[in-house]
C-alpha cells in the first residue's frame, strides 16, 4: 500500500476515534462534524489508490465515492448521504437562531458515528480489492 494512502486511512480511523469520544462526551454536533470528515479521509484514501494521483479538493462524500470507486449503492449510498449533510449544519446554524451545539442530539450523533463505521468498512474493503 502507498504511503499517501495508508496516511489517508491512518487519519480516517483517528478521527472515527475522535468522532466517539465526542459522542461519548456529549458534544454531538462535533461527532457528526467528526464522522463526516472521517469519511471524507476513507475515500479520499481509496481515490489516491485507485487514480494515483491528489484526490480532489471536494468535500461532498456522495460525488467522492463515485470519483473513488466508481459506485457506492444500497446502505452505504444511504449512509454517504446521511453524512453530507453534516458537514456544514453541525457548525453553522442553519437558521441563525439555534446554534448546533443544542440542535444535535445523541441519537443523531450515534447514527452519524454508525454511518461512519460502514462507510470505513466498506472503504477499507474496496481498498482490499484493489491490493
Amino acid at each position: 500500500m502507498r504511503r499517501e494512502v495508508r496516511t489517508w486511512f491512518e487519519q480516517a480511523q483517528d478521527d472515527m476515534i475522535t468522532a466517539q469520544m465526542n459522542l461519548g462526551m456529549g458534544r454531538y454536533n462535533w461527532a457528526c462534524f467528526i464522522a463526516q470528515q472521517a469519511a471524507e479521509k476513507a475515500l479520499k484514501g481509496l481515490y489516491v489508490a485507485e487514480h494515483g494521483e491528489e484526490p480532489p479538493r471536494i468535500h461532498g462524500l456522495r460525488p467522492l465515492a463515485q470519483l473513488a470507486a466508481g459506485e457506492a449503492a444500497g446502505a452505504i449510498w444511504t449512509a454517504l448521504g446521511g453524512l453530507d449533510r453534516h458537514y456544514t449544519i453541525s457548525r453553522y446554524s442553519p437558521d441563525g437562531i439555534e446554534p448546533p451545539a443544542e440542535s444535535y442530539s445523541e441519537a443523531i450523533a450515534k447514527e452519524a458515528v454508525e454511518q461512519c463505521s460502514e462507510i470505513l468498512l466498506w472503504a477499507t474493503a474496496r481498498l482490499r480489492e484493489e491490493d
